[in-house]
């Protein structure tokens, strides 16, 4: 595990007005990293809260040579990242999102960030998924948190890039299973998933081409 650290706490995930090319400072890691480590580089994934979210779905735009796919917790897709992300390598995704978030909402901000499910539904029309699962309810392993989970697949993608999207109701801006610090401003905390385990299983499926 590798956590990267932006200047000031802050990514530039394509934003306007952002000053510094995190991209190529991500993508010296790896290269500095693989020099020094026994690395696999074809499982090399990218994954995020909040802005590091969004940063995560931009490094599998710009860098699918470095980046086998990316998760992103507690963000929706960026507006201003679709330029950096048409027609480029599909890459596997996974989203995770709180329909309470008040940081960046379920239901997006205009011309910022996409809605929760528009996000989903782009990475699988970017990805070339042909079938579109159904939406499951997720069982309720804790029915004090005030929280339930559905999750909608989209697989027979192109790259076998396939898509998993989590929607959190009644979850804030936050990761679910984790001990989040982030007090009431950031909301509930689901304790119905872990994140940290179904991104991993993500990756796992993807790595055995499910």
């Amino acid at each position: 595990m590798v956590y990267p650290d932006g200047v000031d706490g802050q990514w530039n995930d394509g934003r306007p007005g952002a000053l510094y090319n995190d991209a190529a400072f991500i993508r010296g890691i790896v290269d500095a990293l693989s020099e020094i480590l026994a690395i696999n580089l074809d499982r090399v994934y990218a994954t995020g809260y909040s802005m590091g979210g969004m940063m995560s779905l931009r490094l599998a735009c710009l860098l699918p040579d470095y980046f086998a796919g990316a998760a992103s917790i507690a963000s929706t897709m960026p507006q201003y990242i679709v330029q950096d992300c048409d027609g480029t390598t599909p890459r596997p995704v996974i989203l995770l999102v709180g329909t309470d978030d008040h940081v960046i909402p379920w239901t997006g901000i205009r011309n910022a960030y996409m809605d929760a499910m528009s996000s989903a539904t782009y990475w699988s029309e970017h990805n070339g998924c042909q079938f579109i699962g159904p939406l499951d309810a997720l069982p309720d392993e804790d029915a004090g948190d005030g929280t339930r989970v559905i999750r909608q697949n989209f697989t027979n993608c192109e790259e076998n890039a396939s898509v998993s999207f989590y929607g959190i109701f009644g979850g804030g801006h936050t990761v679910p299973g984790s001990e989040f610090p982030g007090g009431f401003a950031a909301g509930v905390t689901s304790n119905d998933i872990s994140a940290a385990e179904e991104i991993w299983a993500f990756f796992t499926r993807v790595n055995a081409g499910e």
